[in-house]
């Protein structure tokens, strides 16, 4: 895993190597991916089932977002896939100084775009609310559910969120019978 970068201020941490964030960046948050900023950043995200969990800190203008796309295992694991993606972004934002208990929570996405196969959106937002009901780290937002995706902006210096969804009417549609058959589930 990438190390944060050094900026008092920003710090990105991906998948893929690291890159330092710098003043008034934009940076698209894709599946996996994390980053912690301050004032000047921007995150972006395109949420369908996966869910954008977004935290803030007030007081130290840091925040910071994850792009959720795991499964909820049915079995015994049950969420522990999504759990250990929530407090890779917690680690990351106490590494700057940020206590648990100065956190409030943002969480959008969790559409279910596909009318068949689980509903693997329902289970990412519910295994999400659970984590900050247990840590109790209040949400101020919760834009959840649906059928439709979603475009998320997220600036972690001000906790503002803004989401916008698609007004496309194929969206959620289902596939033509022939694509049907035996697909696997997608999410």
């Amino acid at each position: 895993m990438s190390q944060p970068a050094t900026s008092p201020r920003f710090a990105v941490i991906r998948s893929a190597p690291s890159q330092p964030a710098t003043d008034a960046q934009r940076l698209e948050v894709g599946q996996g991916m994390l980053a912690v900023g301050g004032d000047g950043l921007e995150l972006t995200a395109t949420l369908g089932s996966c869910v954008g969990f977004c935290l803030h800190d007030p007081e130290r203008r840091l925040g910071g977002m994850i792009h959720i796309f795991q499964c909820v295992d049915d079995g015994p694991v049950g969420p522990a896939a999504v759990i250990a993606e929530l407090e890779r972004l917690v680690n990351a934002l106490m590494s700057h100084g940020v206590g648990r208990t100065d956190l409030v929570a943002k969480l959008c996405g969790g559409a279910r775009t596909l009318p068949f196969g689980r509903d693997h959106g329902t289970a990412m937002s519910a295994a999400c609310q659970d984590y900050l009901q247990s840590e109790g780290i209040p949400i101020h937002v919760a834009e959840l559910g649906g059928r439709l995706a979603r475009r998320v902006r997220f600036f972690p210096g001000t906790g503002l969120l803004e989401v916008s969804k698609t007004t496309d009417p194929t969206v959620g549609a289902p596939p033509p019978a022939s694509v049907r058959g035996n697909a696997p589930d997608l999410f």
